[in-house]
């Protein structure tokens, strides 16, 4: 670890982890040497011959300089990346499998249907490529039934909601519009999931396409959001305790989208916050991040869903934590982890209460 950021460490470390702790000193080097390998810790770059020039010339790295750096982009860039390495905010998720459109190629056509609903809407396989006949919320009025009991209740055209320019060919159970089904269930929730008469919703808003597609900007999202956070202690000179302490949440246009419109079909996620407190962003504004005000069981980036997610039990949150931010080991405590009993014990570790 580079001095200066031992020194970020040792700042926010608690006295009893940081007492036996002492930097490293590397030997004396000359004004230039130093100069080259503060700029490297830095900026992440090497010094321009300009820079070399006025360094000679003083005989030393002045302060001006030095604060210069600390104020640049690449300062901000090179701690950025730096907790990259810490947090591990890179995070690849498939998502609701159930809410997934796939192609099936009927009639020299491709038709999209949510393969792993096919047996809840139409007792097995998708429909093939005829208009179908329904109603204003793509129910269909009348269907072909299959020698195998299955249903065939053909398609309509959709335009998706992450390719306006595009019209698909969907079957006309998955592209149905209805929000409460004549059941009570909430076809924008779980509750819709085994429910005939819930679809895909407006523009299909409520799937994504096939397996990765719509997912994309909302995995990276989800690890750059960290990242933002980082981004703004450096630029707003926030006191560096508040990456994670903050109760707040940061979202750009991907994380809207989805907490608006299919973060209910998920039983991994929650809405951060109430929709109606949600920015008026579009899907595709993925540049714009915005810090919103959470309850005050978030803190910061330790309860930022891509750290969550990244690290999904708790041990290995802690032992993360220990090992990159307080340079320790998280250890069990002095005589080892009593056992307690079960009323139905568990092979699942992650499961067990003293886990």
């Amino acid at each position: 670890m580079s001095p200066v950021l031992f020194a970020l460490a040792l700042s926010t470390m608690p006295t009893s982890h940081a007492s036996g702790l002492k930097p490293y000193f590397a030997p004396e080097r000359s004004p230039l040497e130093h100069a080259r390998a503060v700029s490297l810790d830095l900026r992440g770059q090497v010094l321009s011959p300009d820079e070399v020039a006025a360094i000679l010339a003083a005989g030393e790295l002045d302060d001006a300089t030095l604060a210069s750096w600390l104020a640049s982009e690449d300062f901000a860039d090179q701690v950025m990346r730096h907790h990259q390495t810490l947090f591990i905010n890179s995070i690849d998720l498939y998502g609701e499998r159930l809410r997934y459109l796939r192609a099936y190629y009927s009639y020299g056509a491709n038709v999209y249907y949510t393969y792993y609903r096919q047996h809840q809407l139409r007792d097995g396989g998708a429909c093939t490529n005829y208009d179908a006949d329904v109603n204003a919320l793509n129910q269909p009025q009348s269907w072909i039934t299959r020698s195998d009991g299955s249903i065939d209740e053909g398609a309509v055209d959709v335009v998706p909601w992450w390719d306006p320019t595009r019209t698909l060919r969907v079957c006309a159970r998955d592209a149905q519009l209805t929000e409460i089904s004549s059941s009570g269930n909430d076809c924008r929730t779980l509750e819709g999931d085994n429910d005939t008469e819930c679809g895909c919703g407006p523009n299909l808003e409520w799937c994504n396409f096939e397996w990765r597609s719509g997912h994309e900007d909302f995995n990276r999202a989800m690890s750059e959001a960290i990242s933002r956070r980082v981004w703004d202690v450096i630029h707003e000179d926030r006191e560096y305790t508040t990456l994670f302490t903050e109760p707040s949440i940061y979202v750009n246009g991907a994380l809207v989208d989805y907490y608006k419109n299919r973060v209910g079909f998920s039983n991994v996620f929650e809405r951060p916050v109430p929709v109606e407190d949600l920015p008026d962003l579009d899907r595709d504004d993925l540049d714009t991040w915005v810090e919103l005000p959470a309850d005050t069981h978030y803190a910061g980036a330790l309860t930022e869903p891509g750290w969550l997610l990244r690290f999904t039990t708790n041990r290995g949150r802690a032992n993360r934590f220990f090992t990159e931010f307080l340079c320790g080991e998280f250890l069990p405590p002095e005589g080892g982890i009593m056992e307690i009993a079960e009323e139905n014990p568990t092979p699942d570790l992650s499961q067990k209460p003293v886990c």
